[in-house]
């Protein structure tokens, strides 16, 4: 199931004293992008797993099987909110097994640049492991993220980021920084086809390199299923929408654009008969061909992508899901900026 950092992100950055910021998968500094697994039934044997160590009781991971088939663009940034510069060791937590991936690459942003590192992720154990310690400036201007998964099953539960020593730190770039690249740890990237949805990352998801929105939406639409949801703009502003229909049966997601003079316009539209079906989402009629993929031939999966439009004040959007989704579990949620 895709994630995606989008639904599930409700817990706030632990905060363990004042030196040390832990970023759980759950909470609002963890951003995913592609498809994953997880621990709590949420994997191709339907199996719940030991969450023994974990942070927050769940890790997530890439696998090759069913909905949950990696796309080879499986992501996961973590952004601290450090509350002062300094040095900073970090270490990144995950559940080895012998099945994983022994080439996973991390990455760490930091007020000089930019370092990667390949950890061997096979064994059986929860493991924090230690990827150096690096200069941050303070708040959310750095991160650490597993950017590839060497095409194998990689794993991740949390990022700790604790102050070894405090000071005042001086931006800089090394040869390996990335002139121009934003912090892509920061929101979720635009681009891509079918109306301005984005599935990749520098990707980041998400998936290109430019943050997909700034700011604090003024509302959030979680949309499930045979519920309606709504909003109606007192201001100019945008909608942001995640959308991912997996499902196992014929079901429908729709976002319509209903105008102050009362006509209405089918935006977002996607219908599949079940999870066979190729039909990708349409926007404003046009296929999103980002919207499905095929990691072999004849086997086609939804992918979650994000689509976003200018909305006028007095008109309303309206979101829904509709069908039979048996298993799976789609992704329908309307960020409001206005």
């Amino acid at each position: 199931m895709f994630r995606l950092g989008l639904v599930f992100h409700f817990l706030l950055p632990i905060v363990l004293g004042a030196t040390e910021i832990v970023v759980d998968d759950k909470s609002p500094g963890c951003r995913l992008e592609g498809n994953w697994a997880d621990n709590l039934g949420d994997n191709p044997e339907g199996k719940s797993f030991s969450s023994a160590g974990t942070v927050g009781g769940k890790y997530l991971y890439t696998s090759k099987h069913g909905r949950w088939k990696r796309t080879g663009r499986e992501k996961a940034y973590f952004t601290p909110d450090l509350p002062k510069a300094g040095t900073y060791k970090v270490e990144v937590s995950y559940r080895a097994s012998e099945n994983r991936s022994p080439k996973v690459q991390w990455e760490v942003s930091h007020a000089k640049g930019k370092k990667r590192s390949t950890v061997n992720q096979r064994g059986d154990s929860l493991v924090w492991h230690n990827l150096g310690s690096f200069e941050f400036e303070a708040g959310k201007k750095g991160y650490v993220a597993m950017v590839d998964d060497g095409g194998e099953s990689a794993c991740i539960d949390a990022a700790k980021f604790t102050l070894i020593k405090a000071g005042a730190v001086e931006p800089g770039k090394n040869p390996g920084s990335n002139p121009g690249v934003g912090n892509p740890g920061a929101g979720n990237p635009t681009g891509g086809s079918g109306g301005g949805s984005g599935s990749s990352g520098p990707m980041d998801e998400v998936i290109g390199t430019t943050p997909e929105v700034s700011g604090k939406p003024a509302q959030v639409l979680n949309v499930g299923k045979d519920k309606d949801a709504e909003h109606t703009f007192s201001s100019d502003g945008k909608a942001v929408v995640r959308i991912g229909l997996m499902t196992y049966g014929r079901a429908k997601a729709q976002v319509d654009l209903i105008k102050a003079d009362g006509s209405t316009e089918q935006w977002l539209s996607w219908a599949r008969e079940n999870d066979s079906d190729p039909s990708p989402l349409l926007v404003n009629g046009t296929p999103d061909n980002e919207s499905i993929f095929e990691e072999k031939a004849g086997d086609p999966s939804a992918r979650v992508v994000t689509v976003e439009r200018a909305i006028k004040a007095g008109d309303k959007i309206k979101a829904s899901l509709s069908g039979d989704f048996g298993r799976a579990k789609p992704v329908l949620r309307v960020r409001i900026f206005e």
